[in-house]
């Protein structure tokens, strides 16, 4: 399940704070206050652990198309280069404070969702062409599982918790109890979760033995839901 935001703070602020560690080694060897940039020298180890723990942390907050993340690839870059200038606390450290900052305004959250309602788009465009192809087995089955990816998403982004491993009738059923949505739209989330595993786990003798109509309204529902709750 992924982490929620405030587990992702708090481990920002760990890894900050692990910045000022870093920052203190370095005055009390120069014996003074540290200049910018701040290359500085410890432990390889130490050092590999603070850098790997970053990029995973601001990976998961951020996503690895982020400016935030970039910033740490590069100081990973230039880290690992032989007889380079090692590792730019600099950058990591406000590239980690921005990432912070930007997960405290919401703008991370923001971000996300965008990128993942433009992918949903994406599969749900595929899933229409497959229908219109008459292949309405496949269609169903990459509908279903944008609606699956979609209402975890959802969930995520409400604050809902669910019990591993998810479904779609586990995850509907938690976001329905959190009121996200109404009676309604949960029973159509049922009813196309009930289509999607009758096709995925092939319970059935032949394609004609699903209705095509009923997968057109299926992708259409889920594009509609998709949209409404992104």
């Amino acid at each position: 399940m992924p982490r929620p935001p405030e587990d992702i703070r708090r481990r920002l602020d760990e890894l900050i704070g692990r910045c000022d560690c870093f920052s203190r080694q370095h005055s009390q060897a120069a014996g003074k206050e540290p200049m910018t940039p701040l290359h500085f020298t410890a432990p390889r180890n130490e050092v590999w652990r603070f850098l790997i723990s970053s990029l995973q942390t601001v990976s998961s907050a951020c996503g690895k198309e982020s400016p935030h993340y970039r910033e740490l690839e590069r100081c990973r870059a230039e880290f690992v280069q032989v007889n380079g200038p090692g590792l730019d606390l600099d950058t990591c450290r406000g590239a980690l404070e921005a990432a912070r900052d930007d997960l405290d305004a919401g703008m991370l959250t923001d971000l996300r969702q965008l990128v993942t309602a433009e992918t949903f788009g994406d599969l749900l465009e595929s899933a229409i062409h497959l229908q219109e192809e008459k292949y309405h087995i496949p269609a169903v089955a990459l509908a279903g599982a944008v609606l699956e990816l979609s209402l975890r998403a959802l969930a995520k982004t409400r604050g809902v918790t669910w019990a591993e491993p998810s479904a779609i009738s586990k995850v509907n059923t938690e976001l329905y109890k959190a009121n996200v949505y109404d009676k309604v739209v949960y029973g159509e989330i049922e009813a196309w979760g009930k289509l999607r595993n009758h096709v995925d786990h092939g319970n059935f003798a032949s394609p004609n033995d699903v209705d095509p109509g009923a997968a057109g309204r299926m992708i259409e529902g889920v594009r509609d839901f998709v949209l409404k709750y992104r």
